[in-house]
């Protein structure tokens, strides 16, 4: 086949993009559940801050004043920390990136399909410049939306467990 080596590389980057997908979309998970963690604590202690210091108000009893403060230091902190994080923004990001590895596997997945069908190698090259930019563009957006190993770990376990179905020739690179 005469386009082997442009046939290669694209499922590299199929591949890649599959991995990448899962990946983001993990990261963007783990994000909202420190994001949700976060602020069902803070409305927990604030709640319970709020009905303490009715009965303290009533009551006067000194002791219950201190825990009003802790509680209410404790949700200025995580208040804080999730303001800093920006946990739902971060998952905003890697949502969009997993989005678009996603679009560009499709993409990858049609020209190999309409190269396969029609032979037609000049349109194959010029779709195959245009996956290039695309995967570069991607590549550079998800730089900005850092993941971690176990983001990488779990994506290749999930992938590995059936969570999302490919074929060999999808997950194979070279031959």
């Amino acid at each position: 086949m005469p386009m082997e080596q442009t046939v290669q590389t694209l499922k590299r980057y199929r591949c890649n993009a599959i991995f990448e997908k899962k990946k983001h979309f993990n990261a963007a998970n783990r994000k909202i559940k420190y994001n949700n963690v976060t602020q069902c604590i803070i409305i927990s202690l604030s709640a319970i801050a709020g009905s303490v210091l009715v009965v303290t108000l009533k009551e006067q009893a000194a002791w219950v004043s201190y825990i009003i403060a802790g509680m209410s230091l404790l949700v200025a902190v995580l208040s804080a920390i999730q303001k800093f994080y920006e946990w739902q923004k971060q998952a905003d990001k890697h949502q969009e990136v997993g989005t678009q590895y996603l679009e560009l596997v499709r993409h990858i997945n049609m020209s190999l399909s309409q190269l396969n069908d029609t032979g037609d190698e000049a349109s194959f090259c010029q779709e195959a410049g245009k996956i290039r930019d695309a995967y570069d563009s991607v590549s550079r957006l998800a730089s900005a939306a850092s993941t971690n190993n176990r983001d990488y770990q779990k994506a290749r376990d999930g992938i590995a467990a059936g969570e999302e179905t490919y074929t060999d020739d999808d997950m194979k690179i070279g031959e």
